[in-house]
């Protein structure tokens, strides 16, 4: 099934910036010769050039398919963390584990455990169904990425499909422990400080809720 045209024009504006980032990174970064090769599967998990991480929010999914279009300023962030002098901290609860390939990268971030029923953003639709449409991932590998119900999936491919939309809804929901305003603005927060710590959101919340 071929995607709609609309959707290849949404994906640009995410997509162009992405592969700047990478182009960059690249020049930048490019090992001399015979010493690896910047596009190769960077294993985090076992090399000595690990991110030091105290964050038990961040939880990287790995998946066997790459998922592009994930945002430029979050692409940095990860970038400017891979140097040797680091290695990654053990605390207790915290699971960090990437496989970062730099054509296209590989790094779906769940932060569905913080923000728990918090409606998609536009973003999140729009990586949805490039990968439903561009990767032919089935609507059940779709949903586990995004943490969402296979129903739920099959009603943004429905909803774009007959108006070509991909815009969100703001109806409360009964499985939220938050109110739809603070599930707005812990969305909003994350959207603008994607790796902020557990922390830092909850001191940042309590300040504008007052709990």
């Amino acid at each position: 099934m071929a995607p709609p045209p609309k959707l290849k024009t949404f994906l640009a504006q995410f997509n162009t910036p992405l592969l700047n980032a990478i182009a960059k990174f690249k020049e930048v970064n490019s090992p001399p010769p015979g010493q690896g090769d910047v596009d190769a599967v960077i294993n985090l998990e076992q090399t000595s050039k690990l991110a030091t991480v105290h964050n038990p929010v961040l939880k990287v999914m790995m998946l066997k398919r790459p998922l592009a279009g994930i945002s430029a300023a979050v692409l940095a962030l990860l970038l400017a963390s891979l140097k040797p002098s680091c290695t990654l901290s053990t605390t207790t609860g915290t699971q960090f584990l990437i496989f970062f390939h730099m054509k296209p990268p590989l790094m779906p971030i769940d932060l569905s455990h913080v923000v728990f029923g918090t409606h998609a953003s536009e973003n999140t639709k729009v990586h949805a169904l490039y990968n439903f449409y561009f990767h032919r991932m089935r609507v059940s590998q779709i949903a586990k990425v995004y943490c969402k119900t296979p129903a739920t999936i099959r009603n943004w491919i429905h909803q774009y499909r007959q108006s070509g939309s991909v815009a969100c809804s703001n109806s409360t929901n009964k499985r939220s422990k938050f109110t739809a305003a603070q599930r707005i603005w812990l969305h909003d927060y994350y959207v603008e400080q994607p790796l902020s710590f557990l922390d830092k959101a909850q001191l940042a919340f309590k300040a504008k809720w007052g709990t």
